[in-house]
Formats: C-alpha cells, sequence, structure tokens
C-alpha cells in the first residue's frame, strides 16, 4: 500500500484554479489518496486512542490507522465460543481497551450468553478469554447492543419472543466501563406484541435506558392516526419503566428519535404532518424529566411557507400543497446549550424495467436507483420554538451524508459539484456530476445562515463519500472517504 503523508487544505487547494468563493472557516488536515484494497473498506468508526484510529469494514473485521492516517494492520479476527460460531452484536472501545460483544444460544443449557472478547489496539489480535457479561433463559425474538455517548456504559436489551397477543416484556442489563454489571431488569408492558414495536433506543450517560416504540391501534377514521408513539424510561432505582406519550391527536407524528441533554432531560423530536406519514409539515419536540415523570415542555411548528414552497413544483403550490414528501429524519443531537439539531433527508427509490427476447423467452431486468436528495436541518430552543429550518439542496443516488456540530452552529459534508457551490435552490442545483467533483461542507450558523464551501476537489473525477466520521472532541471531526478503488482519511477542526 502506497505512503501518504498529512497536507493542510490550504497547501493541497493551492493548486487548483477553482476559486474559492468565501474563506475557509475550519481547517482541513487531510491524508494523501491511497489505492483502496479489500482490507480497507471502512463502513463505521470505532474508536481512537490518541495514536491509532479503529475501523469496522462493512464484515466484523476491523484494521487501524496511525496518526499519519497511513493504514497499519486489519484484524482478520475470528470470535468462537466452546468452538462455536458466535453472533457478533458490536465493538465497544473504552479509553485505550477495544472489545468485541456477542452473544449465542447455549442450547445445552437453554440460555443465551454474552461476552466480551478484548482486543489489542496495536496488534489487533484476541487477549485471553472472553469476559462473561449475563445471561437470560428467554428465547429472544430480538436482541440490540448501544453504547453511550461517553462510551461509560453498555446496555443489552432483549425482547423474548412471546405470541402475538401476549403482553410484550423486555430485558435490560447495564454494565460499566470496567465491563462490570451494574443491573439488570425485567420490564413487561400493558401491550400486546402485535400492537407494538420497538423503533429506538438510547442509553444516557449515567446508565438509565429509553425504548421507542410505536403502539398500533384499530383504525377508526382513514386520515386520523392509527398510532401513537411510546417512550419508556428504565433505570437502576426504578421498579418499572415510566411511560410517556408522543401525540398530537389528529395529527400524525411522522418521525421521531430522542437524545439525552447534559442535565439528564429526555428530549424527543422528530417531524408531523396533518396528512399521514409520508409527507411533513414541521417539527415535533417533547422535553421531559424521566426521574420524575414531568413533561418540561412539548410544542410543535410548521415550516416557513417560503420553505415549503422552495421545494415544491409550481404545480404543487398551485394546487395549494403545503408538505415536503419523502423526508425522513436522520439525526438529532442536543447541543450544551440546550438547543436540537434535527437533520432529515429526502430519499425515495425508482425502479427500471428493461426486457429482452432470448432463446425464445422473455427476459426482464428491473434496477433499483436509491436517491438520497436534499437535506432539511433544523434548531429548536430548549421550549420547542423552531428557531429555523435549512434545506440544503443536493442530487446524490446511493451517498449519504456526514455531520458535526458546536457551538457556533451545524456542519453539512456531502459530494457535489463545484458548480452548485452559488446555487440558492433546487432549480438551480445541477446533478453532482457535471462539473468538477467536489467534497462540500455547508455550513450553518446559529441564525440559520447558510455558506457552502469547496473542502477540496476529488482529483481525476474521483467521487469519494464519507463512509465512516466521529466528533472525537468538541473541536475535532474525523472522517474516512472512499470510493471503489480510493480511500482518503483526514480530520477537521472547526476551531482552527
Amino acid at each position: 500500500m502506497k505512503n501518504k503523508i498529512a497536507l493542510i487544505l490550504a497547501v493541497f487547494c493551492g493548486s487548483f484554479a477553482f476559486a474559492q468563493t468565501n474563506k475557509l472557516p475550519v481547517e482541513i488536515v487531510l491524508g494523501k489518496l491511497t489505492e483502496e484494497d479489500d482490507d480497507t473498506e471502512a463502513g463505521a468508526f470505532v474508536g481512537y486512542d490518541g495514536e491509532h484510529y479503529i475501523l469496522k469494514e462493512y464484515d466484523w473485521d476491523i484494521f487501524s490507522l496511525n496518526n499519519d492516517f497511513k493504514y497499519e494492520r486489519e484484524g482478520d479476527l475470528v470470535f468462537k465460543y466452546d468452538k462455536r460460531s458466535v453472533t457478533e452484536d458490536r465493538y465497544f472501545f473504552v479509553e485505550h481497551s477495544l472489545y468485541m460483544i456477542y452473544h449465542i444460544r447455549d442450547k445445552k443449557v437453554d440460555q443465551t450468553k454474552f461476552f466480551a472478547q478484548e482486543i489489542s489496539v496495536t496488534s489487533m489480535e484476541q487477549i485471553g478469554p472472553p469476559v462473561s457479561l449475563f445471561n437470560t433463559t428467554d428465547d429472544l425474538d430480538a436482541i440490540e447492543v448501544i453504547i453511550s455517548d461517553d462510551n461509560s456504559f453498555a446496555a443489552f436489551f432483549t425482547q423474548p419472543d412471546v405470541d402475538k397477543d401476549e403482553d410484550i416484556y423486555f430485558e435490560v442489563a447495564v454494565v460499566d466501563r470496567e465491563l462490570s454489571p451494574k443491573w439488570q431488569k425485567k420490564v413487561k408492558l400493558p401491550y400486546a406484541k402485535e400492537d407494538m414495536y420497538v423503533t429506538d433506543y438510547k442509553i444516557s450517560n449515567n446508565g438509565d435506558v429509553f425504548v421507542v416504540c410505536q403502539l398500533d391501534f384499530e383504525k377508526k377514521d382513514k386520515d386520523l392516526p392509527d398510532y401513537e408513539i411510546k417512550i419508556f424510561a428504565v433505570s437502576e432505582d426504578s421498579n418499572e419503566a415510566t411511560e410517556f406519550t408522543a401525540s398530537l391527536g389528529n395529527q400524525f407524528i411522522t418521525d421521531l428519535s430522542i437524545d439525552v441533554a447534559s442535565n439528564g432531560d429526555l428530549v424527543c423530536a422528530g417531524y408531523y404532518s396533518d396528512e399521514g406519514d409520508y409527507s411533513i409539515k414541521g417539527c415535533y419536540y417533547l422535553r421531559v424529566d424521566p426521574s420524575t415523570g414531568e413533561e418540561i415542555s412539548e410544542n410543535k411548528k410548521a415550516f416557513d411557507e417560503d420553505l415549503i414552497n422552495e421545494m415544491l413544483s409550481k404545480k404543487q403550490i398551485k394546487k395549494g400543497e403545503d408538505e415536503l414528501y419523502s423526508y425522513y429524519l436522520d439525526h438529532i443531537e442536543v447541543r450544551k446549550d440546550g438547543n436540537t439539531i434535527l437533520m432529515g433527508e429526502k430519499y425515495y427509490v425508482t425502479t427500471y424495467q428493461s426486457s429482452y427476447y432470448s432463446n425464445g423467452t422473455w427476459h426482464t431486468t428491473t434496477n433499483y436507483v436509491y436517491h438520497y436528495d436534499h437535506i432539511i436541518v433544523s434548531m429548536v430552543d430548549a421550549e420547542g420554538y423552531i428557531i429555523w429550518s435549512k434545506i440544503i439542496p443536493k442530487y446524490s443516488t446511493s451517498e449519504r451524508y456526514a455531520y458535526a456540530f458546536d457551538s457556533e452552529g451545524v456542519y453539512i459534508f456531502y459530494n457535489d459539484s463545484d458548480i452548485n457551490l452559488e446555487a440558492e435552490d433546487k432549480e438551480e442545483v445541477e446533478n453532482k456530476y457535471k462539473g468538477n467533483a467536489i467534497s462540500t461542507m455547508a455550513m450553518i450558523n446559529n441564525e440559520g445562515e447558510l455558506e457552502k464551501y469547496n473542502l477540496f476537489i476529488n482529483p481525476e473525477e474521483l467521487h469519494l463519500s464519507i463512509n465512516a466520521s466521529k466528533m472525537l472532541s468538541e473541536e475535532k471531526f474525523f472522517f474516512y472517504a472512499m470510493d471503489s478503488k480510493h480511500f482518503q482519511a483526514g480530520y477537521i477542526l472547526l476551531k482552527p
């Protein structure tokens, strides 16, 4: 594999003829573009110990980069228990220690067993025997392992398999960063399995666990919701789950996610609609105290008419339509100042069929194109008031975006064409494969002002896409970008 060196973007971009309209407000340290092989197809960020960036491939193999973003080695790991294959759940990185958490179904004792296997960050080899975490005797319908934002706790969420008309229940076990058990509880809910399913999980930095579910009920009116959103909070000190309901009566909550504020408040945020669950009209916000069950604030607000009209066709506007279609919530983040950031994207799939005649038979081929288009970003204050919402117009297929945030605003990173840097609405935006391919940063400040910047031009008409990224601190954002033949890693200092 070729060597690479770290470069400051200001030097790297100096040789290109493309003129940067605005001075770049961040500093980027960029590794050299490197030919990729099968050992460097990163799908997720795992951890950083100050010397090694650990990345996971699309399977469960991992590899490391050094501080110069140079490939070091791969961990070609095979996890076994009693000579049997196991089911990998996720990696757990704590300070300088890396673990793989996995489980098996031990039929001899009729138990599901969870283990953690330590892995050396430097050699990528397994260290010692696995550590037993906890066991459960239930046949399981669902398993989820979640990690707190500061990596202080890991929670194991298991949902036993019950008959569809039986009340569901789940079991939660929490371990700390030393893998010591903290608490374990079974929680029964007064709802039948056929009526409820889990949509999201979260564990706070103090070890409390939150579960978001959708509760379906019999539809009485085709124009009204036939579901509610239920949030359950479980802690070490509680004997049963605290239940919260997110509902807007006759309006639809189309998407909802959760985060935990620095003071421990549970923040629930998403989109709502008057029409159904495939369009969005505005933002919904609910803030509760999980320790007391007290609702602190609840609010909703429609997007501004100008923002809606910006994304609708003239025909849709003439028909009086006032909602956006095919937008889905991706992320919510609660900042230290109490403001919540919502990020969503327009996503849809188109199909193309072609037929041909061969050997006396007609054959039909179906191709699917996955569209990831315009991004919508909103900032909501602690009372649930929408401070601003902004659309970042773009067109893309099979490529997502990455993001970072700090006290100054929100940063969205995506691929585009240089001719779109000055585009202000979707009517001006061209397909990103026209012009020079660039990595774009859209920055939205606290006043809702949007500026787009060229981070760097992808050489040789490459279209590198950020596959793995992570906020390493309040100022440092790591990213790993790749296409089918190359990769490039680096970090961005948000406050250079």
